[in-house]
């Protein structure tokens, strides 16, 4: 990583919120697990976006979610019925993955989806981006959730060489919380994420019209 004193890396980190911040305001992507703020919607989302593009979900959100309205309806119709329901998004465990998640979440917390982020990390199926996504989200927490894309996002940005495990580094934890501003976590973390996926992205990245490339370590060693 180029060393950054902590003006620089103060100043990068607004112009960074700003920029992606203004971004969003005009290429946000617009999904329905986006426009709720029900512990419940959000967890199933995020349960069919594990290894799973936004746009296959999006076919079947609204459909199943009014198919099985509550945590209940999801115990109640069992791993068969969801596995069934859940097969055009590939990964077939996923369905028995979230008859487990359910049935604990009963067990556990009355049918309660917890709001505190340990409790929800330790759920089958559920690590540590979608906990913090379910507490943002949900329970307007300042949670930022690092995933491969806004991963790539930070390690071009401030050129840090990303391993598997940066989703769980110290130092990219760090730099996502200099980047977020509670007030607008929730908002900021979509635009991230879509940013990554329009702008950002892995192959391809448009370098030429990104509003980061004025602080951009790897457009620079691009040029």
């Amino acid at each position: 990583m180029m060393e950054i004193n902590k003006k620089e890396e103060s100043d990068i980190s607004f112009r960074i919120r700003n920029i992606i911040l203004a971004w969003g305001e005009k290429n946000m992507r617009n999904f329905p697990w986006r426009h709720t703020g029900d512990p419940y919607k959000i967890l199933i989302a995020e349960i069919m976006l594990h290894r799973t593009r936004a746009e296959q979900v999006n076919r079947i959100y609204d459909s199943f979610i009014m198919k099985y309205p509550d945590i209940y309806a999801i115990v109640d119709a069992g791993p068969h019925a969801l596995k069934n329901d859940l097969k055009s998004l590939g990964l077939s465990y996923r369905g028995d993955m979230l008859y487990r998640l359910a049935a604990q979440i009963i067990e556990k917390y009355d049918g309660n989806i917890p709001d505190n982020i340990n409790d929800l990390a330790s759920l089958p199926g559920i690590g540590d981006y979608a906990a913090s996504a379910v507490m943002c989200s949900a329970y307007k927490s300042p949670a930022p959730f690092l995933d491969t894309n806004t991963v790539r996002i930070i390690s071009r940005v401030y050129g840090i060489k990303p391993t598997d495990s940066s989703r769980r580094s110290k130092e990219f934890k760090m730099i996502m919380n200099s980047i977020i501003d509670s007030s607008d976590t929730r908002k900021l973390m979509f635009s991230m994420l879509d940013f990554a996926a329009i702008v950002c992205t892995h192959h391809t990245p448009e370098c030429s019209v990104c509003g980061l490339n004025r602080d951009c370590i790897f457009h620079k060693e691009m040029k």
